[in-house]
């Protein structure tokens, strides 16, 4: 549980907690590994994970993704969620579950090790800017930014 991204998260925090419109919300383990978290946006709600608890076939997630997803989402996790947010796997993607979009963002890198050995994959860097309707709970524009 203490990775680069956790000492980021903490950095960000200390610089910005005079700022009244930034709040950060963290999980901190204490023997769990709380491994995701329910982010809520006026009537709007999304599931937060990693990405490796999705196991996939040849690189591929869709199927582990939608048994996970559906699994969660009808009782799997007690918190209810509207959409999935992810990244571990290193490409901007979004997959449509249903009722529910799973978002897989891309990465800040171009070139990852993980990425080519393990997916035989590469992009571009890539990150998704979503914007929410609050008062409608849902994703209203959804834009791939290319990082280069």
């Amino acid at each position: 549980m203490d990775n680069a991204d956790r000492m980021l998260y903490r950095i960000v925090s200390m610089l910005l907690r005079d700022e009244p419109r930034f709040e950060l919300k963290m999980t901190d383990p204490q023997g769990e590994r709380n491994w995701y978290q329910v982010m809520e946006l006026g009537a709007y709600s999304a599931l937060l994970i990693h990405g490796d608890q999705i196991r996939g076939h040849s690189g591929f997630p869709w199927y582990g993704l939608g048994k996970k997803v559906n699994g969660w989402g009808s009782g799997g996790i007690p918190e209810p969620f509207k959409d999935v947010f992810m990244g571990h796997y290193h490409q901007l993607g979004r997959i449509p579950l249903n009722h529910r979009s799973v978002w897989c963002n891309g990465s800040t890198e171009s070139t990852n090790t993980f990425a080519s050995e393990t997916l035989a994959a590469q992009s571009e860097p890539s990150q998704w800017l979503l914007f929410v309707d609050p008062d409608a709970g849902r994703v209203t524009a959804s834009y791939g930014v290319d990082l280069r």
